[in-house]
């Protein structure tokens, strides 16, 4: 007995389909055999072609045609095929059957041979050949063409046709009675076939559908139990297998989740890498630091998403000795960037992958630059006054003080330098308030006219002296600003002191204020010595002097600017400058209107 229905009529099934391949097996074999045949027959009717090109006179002149006709006649009788002799146009001169004597009246008379293709192929290659019912007298015979060369040069040719042997045919006969039984056969299998089939995949196409339904995430989606036993339990081990995918997806989804919202706010850049160093997974941060979209880079190496040799050598440390490594790179960006990259082994051996842990230690790094600076810039400004106020002291101790008119001139000195730490320490003082967010500011209503007329007044003494000229554009200026008046005041007084200083005698020191929009413009413009462009991006850092020596001679202590831009900063504005050497300087103030809703017209 079968085991299973199923198993039943799949076997029938394939011993059907055995059956139909042994008749497709005799067919083949059939075709073989007539394939050998044909290739007799090419080989008996070269042979035929040679022996008349044997024959062949050396020219084919009128007086040459009966001898060849009689020739002819003997070796068509002889070879039993049809022999005719053209020219290399294609007409023939002389023709024989088998048994016909002298007789031309044949297909080829008063005919060119030149349309046939084997004939064609001849006078091309040498030879042609044309098989079976493809030839040209559309009977079942073979026909091969050969020209015939003279002393290289081709002259004639020769055409040989002959019908199949009788074994070609009986070949043909034997397979004949087996091509209707191959055919019944044949669709016997292929309706049973067809049953089978319907019968396996009907249920098996419904399972298919349930388990894309499945894979499409729709897990509320019940299998239908065939008839079949074999296919019930199987449905009933997907519907199974269903709620458990369903169980594990909800939970994988909620875990991936926690973890891409974790990696997602880290501030350090995560990667992973597999053993070949294609990148599996980036998180933003990583594709920020290292510049590039976490998203478009997946399945793609390391070297192609950053191009730094130093990091890949780190990886590729890490996954030959499986031992975490640190190392810091820097990339040039922009912005160019300090990294410390933590290079971490995945557990396996060999190892199978490693997790880089991305820091930005470019701003650290900026700030230690800056520290070191300020410290280097605070000591070498401390330290002027103060060996200058050693000196003097020192002198007067040694005798100095005995001597009224150098005493008097020393003390000034001492004084003067005492003046200078002093004003330099309460500038620093105020600066670290201002930048520090301690400074106590009150934004009112300020009228800008004249906190320009009040700053200006106390430049004038300092301007008449350089014989530089004020000029005050702000009188009609009709809008107020929101500021702190004492603040507004000191950015006033630096930028226009600044202005006079550097402005040689002649020159011109002019305020003027434009509305834009909700915030007013006020420019501090002068004819000075201007400001080189390399030194433009530097200008408000602490202790940043153009000319050190010019600046200091002139009394500044290198942190004017600086205040100004953290005091407009903190009263919700900004500062900038343009320069052109030798023809003067621009700084630009911004600060809100106090009263935005009104219209406003720039005047100067």
């Amino acid at each position: 007995m079968w085991p299973s229905p199923l198993l039943r009529l799949t076997a029938t099934a394939m011993v059907t389909l055995a059956l139909a391949a042994m008749g497709l097996g005799l067919w083949m074999a059939s075709g073989a055999q007539l394939a050998r045949t044909q290739a007799a027959q090419q080989q008996r009717l070269r042979a035929a072609a040679v022996c008349v090109r044997e024959h062949l006179p050396e020219t084919l002149a009128a007086t040459e045609i009966p001898p060849l006709q009689a020739t002819l006649d003997r070796l068509a009788d002889e070879l039993e095929c049809t022999i005719a002799v053209a020219r290399l146009d294609g007409e023939v001169v002389a023709q024989a059957e088998p048994g016909v004597r002298g007789n031309r009246s044949g297909s080829e008379d008063g005919k060119s041979l030149s349309h046939l293709p084997e004939v064609v192929k001849a006078v091309r290659y040498g030879s042609g050949y044309l098989g079976d019912k493809a030839a040209a007298d559309r009977r079942e015979a073979a026909s091969l063409a050969l020209r015939v060369d003279r002393d290289a040069v081709p002259a004639a040719l020769i055409r040989v046709a002959a019908p199949f042997p009788p074994a070609a045919s009986a070949t043909r006969q034997g397979i004949a009675p087996f091509l209707p039984a191959a055919a019944a056969l044949a669709a016997s299998a292929w309706w049973l076939a067809r049953l089978v089939t319907h019968r396996v995949t009907r249920p098996l196409e419904a399972l298919a559908g349930g388990v894309q339904k499945i894979a499409e995430g729709r897990y509320d989606w019940r299998i239908a139990a065939p008839e079949q036993a074999e296919l019930r339990s199987f449905a009933q081990s997907l519907d199974r297998m269903n709620q458990a995918v369903r169980g594990r997806e909800a939970l994988l989804r909620e875990n991936l989740e926690r973890r891409a919202t974790v990696l997602s706010g880290m501030l350090e850049g995560v990667v992973a890498l597999d053993s070949s160093e294609r990148i599996l997974f980036a998180n933003p941060a990583a594709g920020k630091l290292l510049g590039f979209t976490p998203v478009e880079i997946e399945q793609r190496t390391l070297l192609e998403a950053v191009r730094n040799h130093p990091l890949r050598e780190a990886v590729r440390q890490v996954l030959s000795e499986a031992q975490p490594h640190r190392t810091e790179i820097q990339l040039l960006g922009p912005p160019p960037r300090e990294l410390e990259v933590h290079v971490m082994p995945l557990r396996g051996n060999p190892c199978p992958g490693v997790i880089l842990v991305i820091d930005d230690l470019t701003h650290v790094r900026r700030l230690e630059g800056a520290r070191q600076q300020f410290i280097s810039n605070v000591s070498h400004e401390l330290k002027t006054p103060l060996s200058s106020i050693k000196a003097y002291a020192e002198t007067l101790l040694n005798g100095a003080m005995n001597d009224p008119e150098h005493r008097e001139r020393f003390l000034g000195r001492i004084a003067e330098q005492a003046e200078r730490l002093h004003q330099l320490i309460l500038d620093m003082l105020s600066l670290a308030r201002i930048e520090a967010g301690q400074a106590s500011l009150e934004l009112r209503d300020v009228d800008l006219g004249e906190a320009v007329r009040r700053s200006l007044a106390a430049h004038e003494p300092l301007a008449a002296a350089k014989q530089v000229e004020l000029d005050d554009q702000t009188v009609n200026f009709p809008s107020r600003l929101c500021a702190d008046e004492e603040a507004l005041r000191e950015i006033l007084d630096n930028l226009i002191d600044n202005a006079v200083k550097y402005t040689p005698a002649g020159g011109r020191v002019a305020v003027r204020a434009f509305a834009e929009g909700t915030v007013a413009r006020i420019d501090v413009c002068d004819t000075g010595i201007g400001i080189p462009a390399e030194h433009l991006e530097r200008l408000f850092e602490r202790f940043y002097r153009v000319d050190r020596a010019r600046s200091r001679e002139l009394g500044g202590t290198g942190l004017g600017l600086s205040i100004v831009k953290h005091l407009a900063q903190s009263m919700g504005g900004k500062v900038e400058v343009s320069s052109t050497p030798g023809k003067g300087s621009i700084f630009s103030l911004r600060l809100p209107l106090a009263d935005a809703r009104r219209p406003l017209h720039a005047k100067s």
